[in-house]
C-alpha cells in the first residue's frame, strides 16, 4: 500500500523530532551528569578540607573523642555523605563512621601521596557508587594523615531519572503539536493536488482531451494546472495530426500489400523448384553428416575432460599456494611467543635458581630444550615455505666453490668428530638456483654428520659427481647408521623421523625441503642404503633448460 504525501511528511517529521529529542536528551543528560559529578566532587573536597583543618590538632594530641565528634557531625550535617574516615601517614585507620566495622578495601581504593593536594576516585561499596575524596592533613608542611570523605552518587541517579521523565513529556508534547500543525499545512497543499489527480485520471480513462483543467488556488498549484492545460491542448492537436497520417499511411500500405502478394506468388514457385533440388543434394550428404556428428561428439567429450583436468590442476595449485602461505604466516607469527617462553624460562632459571630446587631446574631445562626444538621446527617450516614461494634467478654456479663454503661452515663438527671429508675434483659449473642448491648440499651434509655411528673411529663423508646424457648426477655418501629399505620413500615426507628426539636431534623437514628444491629444478632424488653401513643420497639436475 502506497503512503500519501501527508503521511510521508508526518512520518519524516516524527523521525526528525524523535532524533532531535534523543540527541538533546543525551547531550543534556551528559551535561547534567558532568555538572552534578563536579558539584559532588567540590562538595567532597570542601568537607574533606574542612575536616583536615580541624582534625590536625586532635591527631597530634591523640584526642579520639574530638576526632569522632568532628567526623560524626560532618557526616550527619550532609545527607549525601556515605562515610568519613581518617588515616595516619602510614595509612592506618584512626577514626571512621562505619557502624559494622571498617571495610579494608577502602584503605587501598584511593592512595594519596604526601605530595598530592587531593585525589578523587569513583569506587563501588556494597553496590553503591561513591566518590572517595582524599585530602592530606598537614601541619607546618608536614603530612600527618589523610581525610577520606565518601560522597554518594545516588543524587545524580535521582536527578537524571527526573530529567528523563521531564524530557520525555516535553518531547511527546512537541511531537503532538508538530503532527497537528503539519497535518493542517499538508491538507492545504494536498487538496488541489488531489483535484488535479482526479482530472488527469478522468482524461486517462475517457481519452477526452476536450476537458479543461480548472484550479483556482492562486499559488504554484494553479500555475501547474495552467501548464497541464496547455499540454492537453498540444496533445489534442498532435493526436489529430497522427490520426490523419495513419489514414494516409494505411491506404499506401494496402497498395504495397497487393504488389507484394504478386511478388510472393512468383517467389513461391521458384522456392518449390529449389526445394526439390535441395532434397536430392541433402540425401547425398546424410551419411557424411552422421560421421561428422560422431566425430564432433567425441571431440566435445575430449575437450570437456581436458577442461575438467585443467580446472582440477588450477584448484590443486591454488590449494598448495594457500597451504604454503598458511605455513609461512603460522611459522612467522609463532616465533615471537616462542622467544618469549625461552627468555622467561632463562630469567626464571637465573633469578630463582635457589628457590626452585633441582626438579624445578630440570623442568626449566626441559622447557628451554622444547623451545629450541620448536624454534628449529619453525625455521624449517619457514624454509619449506620459501622454497615454494620464492623464485630466485638461475645463474652459472660453481659447485666446488659452493661445497667449500659449506665445509667451512661445518668446520667445527668435522673437527669434533674427526670426519674424513672427500669431494670429487672437477665438479662442473651448472645452471641453477644457487641459494637453493646450497640448501640441498647443506641439508644432506648436515644429515650425514648427524647420523654418523658414534662408536665409529673413522667416520667418512664423500661427495661425487657423474655427467649423464641430459643431466648431472650428484651423490652424498656416508658410513653412518644407514636407513632400512622400507623407509626409503618415507624419509622424504615432511615431519618423518625414524629415531626419537633424544637420540638424534632434528625436525623431520630437511629432506622434504631437499626433495622440493630438486623437483623444482626438474630433477629427482633417491637413496641407497644398508643399515649399519651408511647411506648414499643421489640427486639429478638437468643441464641448461
Amino acid at each position: 500500500m502506497k503512503r500519501s504525501i501527508s503521511v510521508k511528511i508526518i512520518l519524516n517529521l516524527v523521525l526528525v523530532l524523535i532524533a532531535f529529542g534523543l540527541i538533546m536528551t543525551l547531550w543534556m543528560q551528559n551535561t547534567l551528569r558532568t555538572n552534578l559529578e563536579n558539584s559532588l566532587k567540590d562538595k567532597g573536597f570542601l568537607i574533606s578540607n574542612r575536616i583536615s583543618v580541624f582534625s590536625a590538632e586532635p591527631i597530634l594530641t591523640g584526642d579520639r573523642n574530638s576526632l569522632r565528634k568532628i567526623v560524626t557531625d560532618n557526616k550527619a550535617s550532609i545527607k549525601d555523605i556515605s562515610y568519613i574516615f581518617i588515616v595516619n601517614e602510614n595509612n592506618h585507620v584512626i577514626i571512621h563512621t562505619f557502624d559494622r566495622g571498617f571495610p579494608l578495601q577502602l584503605l587501598w581504593a584511593n592512595i594519596l601521596s604526601s605530595n598530592d593536594k587531593f585525589s578523587v576516585k569513583q569506587i563501588s561499596l556494597d553496590g553503591e557508587q561513591i566518590f572517595d575524596v582524599a585530602v592530606p592533613i598537614t601541619i607546618a608542611n608536614y603530612t600527618i594523615g589523610f581525610t577520606h570523605v565518601g560522597v554518594s552518587l545516588n543524587l545524580i541517579k535521582d536527578s537524571i531519572r527526573e530529567f528523563k521523565v521531564r524530557t520525555t513529556l516535553i518531547t511527546l508534547l512537541l511531537l503532538f503539536l508538530g503532527i497537528f500543525f503539519t497535518f493542517r499545512i499538508t491538507q492545504g497543499i494536498i487538496k488541489p493536488v488531489k483535484k488535479l489527480q482526479e482530472i488527469t485520471e478522468g482524461i486517462a480513462e475517457t481519452e477526452n482531451l476536450d476537458q479543461p483543467v480548472l484550479i483556482k488556488s492562486g499559488d504554484e498549484m494553479e500555475r501547474l494546472a495552467v501548464s497541464f492545460d496547455k499540454m492537453r491542448e498540444k496533445l489534442k492537436v498532435s493526436r489529430d495530426n497522427i490520426e490523419n497520417k495513419i489514414e494516409e499511411r494505411t491506404y499506401e500500405l494496402q497498395l504495397e500489400i497487393r504488389d507484394r502478394e504478386k511478388k510472393e506468388a512468383k517467389l513461391n514457385k521458384i522456392a518449390n523448384e529449389l526445394k526439390n533440388a535441395y532434397k536430392e543434394l541433402e540425401n547425398s550428404q546424410i551419411a557424411a553428416l552422421n560421421i561428422m556428428e560422431d566425430l564432433t561428439g567425441a571431440k566435445a567429450e575430449l575437450e570437456n575432460e581436458k577442461h575438467k583436468l585443467i580446472e582440477q590442476q588450477d584448484e590443486l595449485k591454488k590449494i598448495n599456494e594457500e597451504l604454503d602461505n598458511f605455513v609461512y604466516v603460522a611459522s612467522h607469527d609463532l616465533r615471537a611467543p616462542l622467544r618469549g617462553i625461552s627468555s622467561y624460562a632463562s630469567f626464571l632459571f637465573e633469578d630463582c635458581a635457589e628457590f626452585i630446587g633441582e626438579d624445578g631446574k630440570n623442568y626449566i631445562e626441559q622447557i628451554k630444550e622444547s623451545a629450541r626444538r620448536m624454534d628449529a621446527l619453525l625455521n624449517d617450516l619457514l624454509t619449506l615455505s620459501r622454497v615454494s614461494r620464492i623464485k630466485n634467478p638461475y645463474s652459472e654456479t660453481d659447485i666446488n666453490q659452493l661445497l667449500n663454503e659449506i665445509i667451512e661452515s661445518l668446520a667445527f663438527e668435522i673437527k669434533q668428530f674427526n670426519i674424513t671429508f672427500t669431494v670429487e675434483k672437477d665438479i662442473p659449473v651448472i645452471f641453477c638456483d644457487r641459494v637453493k642448491i646450497y640448501q640441498v648440499f647443506s641439508n644432506l651434509l648436515d644429515n650425514a654428520i648427524k647420523f654418523l655411528i658414534k662408536e665409529n673411529k673413522r667416520p667418512k663423508i664423500k661427495v661425487t659427481f657423474e655427467e649423464k646424457a641430459g643431466h648431472y648426477e650428484f651423490s652424498v655418501k656416508d658410513n653412518g647408521i644407514g636407513i632400512p629399505e622400507e623407509f626409503f620413500h618415507r624419509i622424504f615426507e615432511p615431519f618423518t623421523r625414524l629415531h626419537p628426539q633424544q637420540a638424534y636431534k632434528g625436525t623431520g623437514v630437511g629432506l622434504n625441503i631437499v626433495k622440493k628444491i630438486i623437483e623444482e629444478h626438474g630433477g629427482e632424488i633417491w637413496v641407497d642404503s644398508t643399515p649399519g653401513k651408511g647411506a648414499t643420497f643421489i640427486f639429478s639436475i638437468p643441464k641448461k633448460r
